[in-house]
């Protein structure tokens, strides 16, 4: 019954962008009411985040991350390997003393 009159709609409209925007908007309404929109609260955050933790560390996490992904991917070729492996291992050590660093400044 429903796909008749949407059919019949859609022949007799002559802007088909007026049509489909407005199925996007009834779609669109559909879904905000139907699902459920979870956000996390200040508080579940604040508790969830530690106060030394910076934007400089994420980024040599990702830098650390994407230098061991590179190491472990290196196969054929063994001197490549063993040197992505101490660059991997120098910036690992580096991260590890920046936290160590950062936690005992925000302790003091």
């Amino acid at each position: 019954m429903l796909d008749k009159a949407l059919c019949t709609r859609v022949e007799k409209e002559p802007d088909m962008e007026k049509i489909a925007e407005e199925f996007h908007e009834v779609w669109d309404l559909t879904c905000r009411n139907s699902f459920k929109i979870s956000r996390a609260t200040k508080t579940a955050s604040a508790l969830k985040s530690v106060p030394w933790w910076s934007e400089e560390l994420t980024i040599l996490r990702k830098r650390v991350n994407a230098l061991r992904r590179r190491y472990q991917r290196t196969r054929d070729n063994e001197d490549l390997r063993e040197q992505r492996r101490a660059q991997y291992l120098d910036v690992k050590t580096k991260y590890a003393a920046k936290i160590k660093k950062e936690k005992i400044t925000s302790w003091k």
